[in-house]
C-alpha cells in the first residue's frame, strides 16, 4: 500500500469506525470532493450575501491537506472557487449589494489565490510529515528487526556461555573427583605453575593393615577405606592441605600448597594429630601411623602426556615417608625442620631405636605428672628441678634450662647446684637428641614424636590457676568443641587465643558480678571472637606490621573479619545469643571512640566487647609470636595501662584485671 494511504487511514480511522467507515475512508477524496460540490451551492445560496462566509471554504480544503496530501487539497480549493465563481456569474449581485465591478472580481480573485495557496501549503507539510513519519516507521522496524536478531544472537551466545559453563563444571566435577578441588580450579583457569616451595609433607599408613584384612571380604576392606578416608579428607582441608594421592592403605597431603601458608608446618601438624584422634575412636579398628617432614620440594603438574597430576617431590618427601614408616603405631613423627617450627605450641620427645624405648617412655610418662603437678602447685621448686633433670634425661635441653630457672626464681639458695647441672648438660652429648636411622638414607636424622598441643591454659607463668580452672570448667559446661577453633588459630600460629580469651573474660565478668547467663555470653563471644579471620587473606595475618601501618584496603580486608565471624559461625552450624555476637562485632571498639565498625565509646560499648577486648590484648602481648617472645606479665599490664590511659582500654577492666593477675600469680 502507498505510504500516502497508509498515512490517511492512520488519522481517519480513529475517528471513523465500522465497516461503512472504512470504506468512507477509502474513498475519502471522491466523498470530499461531493461534499464540496453540494455544500457550497448550499453556503452561497443561503449565506452569499455575506462575503465573510467564503472563510467558511478554509476549513475543508484545510483538512483535505491534513487527512489527505496537497493534490486534493489543491483540486478542492479549485473547485470551491470556480463553483463560486459561477454562482457570481449567474446571480452577480450575491455577494454585494451593489453593482459587480472590478474590486468584487479582485477580491474573488485574492480570496480563491489564497484558499488554494492554504490547500498546497497544509497539503505539501502533510506530505511532509507523512514522508518522515514513514521514514521513522521504516528506521523503527528496522531497529525492531535487529533487536530481535541482536536478541537472538545474544540468546544463542547465552545458550553457547551455558553449554560451555556447564561442560567447564563438568570438567571440574570430574577432576574434583581425581584432585584438589583447588588445584582443579587453578589448572581449569591455567594458574597452575611448576616450581620450588617451601612446604610440609604428610605421610599416613595403616599400621599392620595387610595382617588386620587378611580375613576380611573384599567388599569390606573397600568399605572400611571409603569410610576412612571420607573420614580423614574433610580433616585435611579444613586445614588448607592437598590431598596429593591415596597410596593403597595410606594417603599423602601436603600443606603449604597450591596456595601459600606461611604456617604450613603448624596446619600440617596439627592435621596429624586430629587424624589420630579420630581414628582413635570406636568406629575404627586400625591404628594409624603419620610421618610428617618440612622442607624445600618441586611441585607442579607431574606424569605423561595423557595423565598428569599436581604432586610434590625431592627428599623432604622422602624424609616423610620414612618417618611413617618407623613412626610407633598412633603416633605422629617428624623431622627436625618440623620440630623446630612447631615446638612453641606441642609437646615434642626425641624419638630413639627402639632398645631405649621403654625408658623413654618411662621417662616421658613421669615428666607429664610432674608437669601436672606444677600445673596444680606452680610455687613449688622441687618439683620444677624434678622437671628439669627429667627433661634432661630426654635431652631436651632448653626445656630442662628453662625448668631450672624457675626454680632458681622460687628457691634462689640452689643456684650453685643449678649452675653446675646446666653447664653439665650444655657440654654434654644430651644437647641434641639421638640421630634415627632412616632406611634407604645413608645419613640418620633427628626424628620426633609429637605428644600434642600444650595446653595454653597451663602456662602457670602468666595464666592464674584460678582462671585455668575457669575456662576448662565452662568448656565442659557449655559442650564447646575447643578443636573447632584450631584450623583458624593456626593460619597465623595463635593456637590457644581463643580459649585464653574466653578463660580471662569470663573471670573477669564473674569478679565484676556479672551473673552465669552474662557470663556464658561473654564467654562464647569470647571463644569465637576471631572466627571471622577465616575470610582475611593468610598473608596479611602473618605480616609483622601494625595494622594501622598497612594500606586503607588492606586494613578494610583485615576488618571485615568483625562482621564475617556471624557468617563463619553460621556455615559451621554454632548459634551463638545476640549478645554473645555483639560482644564479637563490638570487640574491635576503642573506649575513646576511635575503633571500629560502629566508632562506639565509653559506655556505648557493650561489656563483653570491652572484656574480650582487654582479655585479648593480654593474650597477645605475653604469648610468643613469630617475629617475638611473649612479653611478663608485669610488662604487658603496664602497656595495658598506658592503652587505657590513651583511651583505647576500658580503665575499669584493666584495674580488674590487674587485680586478678596479682591475686593468681606467683612471683
Amino acid at each position: 500500500m502507498d505510504p500516502k494511504e497508509v498515512s490517511k487511514e492512520r488519522r481517519l480511522l480513529p475517528l471513523l469506525r465500522g465497516t461503512w467507515a472504512e470504506r468512507l475512508a477509502h474513498n475519502y477524496e471522491r466523498v470530499f470532493i461531493a461534499g464540496l460540490l453540494v455544500s457550497v451551492p448550499i453556503v452561497v445560496w443561503f449565506f452569499g450575501d455575506q462575503p465573510s462566509f467564503l472563510s467558511f471554504y478554509f476549513l475543508p480544503v484545510l483538512l483535505a491537506g491534513y487527512f489527505l496530501d496537497a493534490r486534493s487539497a489543491v483540486k478542492g480549493s479549485i473547485l470551491v472557487v470556480l463553483t463560486v465563481l459561477l454562482f457570481v456569474g449567474i446571480r452577480p449581485h450575491i455577494l454585494h449589494t451593489g453593482p459587480v465591478g472590478q474590486e468584487v472580481y479582485t477580491h474573488l480573485l485574492s480570496w480563491g489565490g489564497f484558499l488554494i495557496l492554504a490547500g498546497a501549503i497544509v497539503g505539501r507539510l502533510n506530505e511532509r510529515t507523512d514522508s518522515g513519519l514513514h521514514q521513522l516507521q521504516v528506521q523503527l522496524e528496522d531497529w525492531r528487526r535487529s533487536q530481535e536478531k541482536l536478541l537472538a544472537k545474544m540468546q544463542d551466545i547465552d545458550k553457547r556461555n551455558g553449554d560451555l559453563e556447564n561442560m567447564r563444571k563438568k570438567l571440574e566435577s570430574a577432576l574434583y573427583a581425581t584432585m584438589d578441588p583447588w588445584v582443579a580450579n587453578m589448572m581449569v583457569n591455567k594458574r597452575l605453575v611448576n616450581e620450588k616451595r617451601e612446604l610440609s609433607v604428610l605421610f599416613a599408613d595403616i599400621a599392620n593393615f595387610t595382617v588386620t584384612v587378611e580375613e576380611m571380604k573384599p567388599e569390606a576392606v573397600v568399605h572400611h577405606m571409603n569410610r576412612l578416608f571420607t573420614e580423614l579428607e574433610p580433616i585435611i582441608t579444613s586445614f588448607s592441605g592437598h590431598l596429593d594421592k591415596f597410596i593403597g592403605d595410606g594417603l599423602m597431603a601436603e600443606f603449604g600448597i597450591p596456595m601459600h601458608h606461611q604456617q604450613n608446618a603448624i596446619q600440617c601438624v596439627l592435621t596429624a594429630l586430629q587424624i589420630q584422634k579420630r581414628v582413635s575412636s570406636p568406629d575404627f579398628r586400625w591404628k594409624i601411623r603419620v610421618g610428617i617432614a618440612h622442607g624445600e620440594a618441586v611441585v607442579g603438574l607431574v606424569g605423561s602426556e595423557h595423565r598428569k597430576a599436581y604432586t610434590a617431590f625431592g627428599d623432604v618427601v622422602n624424609v616423610a615417608a620414612r618417618l611413617q614408616r618407623i613412626c610407633p603405631e598412633g603416633s605422629v613423627c617428624v623431622d627436625a625442620a618440623t620440630q623446630e617450627k612447631v615446638s612453641r605450641f606441642f609437646d615434642i620427645r626425641r624419638l630413639v631405636e627402639r632398645g631405649s624405648a621403654d625408658q623413654a617412655a618411662a621417662l616421658d610418662s613421669r615428666l607429664r605428672e610432674v608437669q601436672e603437678r606444677l600445673g596444680l602447685s606452680p610455687a613449688d621448686p622441687d618439683a620444677f628441678l624434678e622437671a628439669a633433670e627429667l627433661s634432661g634425661k630426654l635431652g631436651e635441653v632448653p626445656q630442662a634450662i628453662e625448668y631450672y630457672r624457675r626454680a632458681l626464681s622460687l628457691k634462689p639458695d640452689i643456684g650453685e647446684r643449678i649452675e653446675a647441672r646446666v653447664a653439665e648438660l650444655v657440654l654434654s652429648k644430651q644437647e641434641r637428641p639421638e640421630k634415627v636411622k632412616l632406611k634407604g638414607r645413608a645419613k640418620a636424622v633427628y626424628a620426633y614424636e609429637v605428644i600434642g598441643l600444650k595446653d595454653p591454659l597451663a602456662d602457670s607463668r602468666r595464666i592464674p590457676v584460678s582462671v585455668r580452672a575457669y575456662g576448662e570448667d565452662r568448656l565442659h559446661r557449655y559442650g564447646i568443641n575447643r578443636d573447632c577453633v584450631l584450623p583458624v588459630e593456626a593460619l597465623d600460629g595463635t593456637m590457644g587465643h581463643s580459649i585464653v580469651t574466653a578463660s580471662l573474660a569470663g573471670s573477669l565478668a564473674e569478679a565484676l558480678g556479672m551473673d552465669e547467663a552474662g557470663q556464658r555470653h561473654i564467654f562464647e563471644g569470647a571463644f569465637y571472637h576471631d572466627m571471622g579471620r577465616k575470610n582475611v587473606p593468610e598473608h596479611l595475618l602473618n605480616q609483622d606490621d601494625t595494622v594501622t601501618s598497612l594500606p586503607e584496603q588492606d586494613q578494610r580486608m583485615i576488618r571485615v573479619h568483625v562482621e564475617a565471624a556471624p557468617l563463619v559461625l553460621s556455615t559451621m552450624d554454632i548459634r551463638l545469643a545476640p549478645e554473645a555476637l555483639l560482644s564479637i562485632e563490638s570487640h574491635h571498639e576503642r573506649f575513646d571512640g576511635s575503633g571500629y565498625p560502629k566508632a562506639l565509646s565509653g559506655e556505648a560499648i557493650p561489656i563483653g566487647g570491652r572484656l574480650i577486648r582487654v582479655a585479648s590484648e593480654y593474650d597477645h602481648l605475653t604469648s610468643p609470636r613469630q617475629f617475638r617472645d611473649g612479653w611478663e606479665p608485669t610488662a604487658a599490664i603496664a602497656e595495658m595501662k598506658t592503652s587505657a590511659d590513651r583511651g583505647i582500654l576500658d580503665p575499669k577492666i584493666v584495674a580488674a584485671l590487674s587485680t586478678l593477675l596479682r591475686n593468681g600469680l606467683t612471683a
